[in-house]
């Protein structure tokens, strides 16, 4: 779990796997793919491996964030 403080922004970023975003208080927005995605309490945001994207906190808000791998198809 994350708390990020109004107006601040986690830097532009990527991950290896999908990653699964949840505002669990307030609200913040994702900026991925060229596009803004408003993450109200409650609600998800899901991105794909290696999404260029970055966070922006509307108001103080907490989140979580899970980062699952991928799995390599050379099994």
């Amino acid at each position: 779990c994350r708390v990020v403080k109004a107006n601040c922004q986690i830097p532009v970023h990527s991950t290896p796997g999908r990653a699964f975003v949840q505002a669990l208080r307030r609200h913040i927005r994702m900026h991925a793919e060229g596009k803004l995605f408003d993450v109200p309490q409650g609600k998800a945001f899901i991105l794909e491996p290696n999404v260029t994207h970055g966070v922006e906190a509307v108001e103080e808000t907490s989140f979580l964030v899970i980062v699952a791998p991928v799995e390599s198809s050379g099994r």
